[in-house]
């Protein structure tokens, strides 16, 4: 995917090649997790790469640049933070908030709508002057914010953006969501820059990236790439971050992964009968801080495994 999509790193320098609209065809494509993927790779291309998400509808508390409480979008401070956009303000990334009520408000005449637009193109021209190239994510796929006039395309198309659509792997109920979603940014003159798929099964990827191309190509729209499918779980320096805590033993380890990630509630007996199994050899386990019990049987299956001149593969989470 990253060689791919750098593609659009490449595009001739236009008002439209400044930034790309990234949007989905359903919910829980990994929209999310290609934005991050295309952020990545730009910044290796440009000096300066700047996010925006124009809606949001999960917000977090954080503190802006005055140290005041703002609530943004959870994927704008996802954003900033990891990929260290220190140079772009959070107002400007996450301009309109659909929080509790919000639509409700809306249809009673309470929120401007002139005022949205105005807040999204705000942030836009701001992050604009302080970067290189803009990836926009929008919200769920092209149609989502029709309610409150914020729909994808609609958006798109007020600051002047090319559409790059994410779907799901598979060809006919693939395209037809590509097609519901065509014919929206149709409706808004939202030019469809490119297609990426998401989880394509290895086995499949030939033929399947052969077949949408061709049925894209009626459409003059290429298939940018396919990111293949794979079972990903994190390693535990991932998960150091995660519950902000550090490693008590193996730090030595810390970028390893498991092959599984199992939360025991079970008795004593049949934890213990499914820790021996050969296919959990390098699974990480998840105990409840009281279940001595459960403590006390991986102490006892790891000195073992030391007694038969063995390492237990596995992990501990309490």
């Amino acid at each position: 995917i990253f060689f791919r999509v750098l593609a659009l790193g490449a595009m001739p320098p236009t008002k439209m090649a400044e930034a790309v609209y990234v949007a989905a065809t359903k919910q829980f494509t990994g929209k999310t997790t290609t934005c991050c993927a295309l952020l990545s790779g730009l910044q290796t291309r440009f000096p300066r790469v700047g996010y925006m998400k124009p809606v949001g509808q999960v917000d977090e508390v954080v503190l802006d640049a005055n140290g005041q409480e703002a609530h943004v979008d959870k994927d704008v401070r996802l954003f900033r933070e990891y990929f260290k956009l220190h140079h772009c303000d959070y107002y400007d990334m996450s301009p309109v908030m659909i929080r509790s009520g919000y639509t409700k408000r809306f249809l009673d005449g309470e929120v401007d709508p002139q005022k949205q637009l105005a807040d999204i193109q705000r942030g836009f021209s701001n992050l604009q002057r302080v970067n290189d190239f803009m990836v926009v994510e929008g919200t769920g796929h092209c149609g989502v914010g029709s309610i409150i006039g914020l729909d994808n395309a609609w958006v798109a198309k007020q600051l002047g953006l090319d559409m790059v659509l994410i779907c799901s792997a598979g060809l006919g109920s693939t395209f037809d969501e590509l097609m519901l979603n065509q014919l929206k940014c149709e409706q808004h003159d939202v030019k469809i820059r490119g297609v990426i798929m998401n989880r394509v099964r290895p086995s499949l990827m030939d033929k399947t990236r052969e077949y949408l191309e061709k049925a894209l190509a009626r459409w003059n729209v290429p298939l940018i790439g396919c990111v293949p499918y794979y079972t990903y779980f994190p390693t535990l320096a991932d998960l150091e971050n995660l519950f902000d805590s550090q490693l008590l033993t193996g730090h030595e380890e810390r970028s390893r992964r498991f092959d599984s990630i199992q939360l025991v509630a079970t008795s004593l007996a049949s934890f213990l009968q499914k820790v021996h199994l050969p296919e959990f050899q390098n699974t990480l386990w998840i105990l409840h801080a009281t279940r001595t019990d459960l403590l006390q049987g991986v102490l006892e299956h790891i000195e073992e495994h030391k007694a038969a001149g063995g390492h237990w593969g596995g992990g501990l989470v309490l």
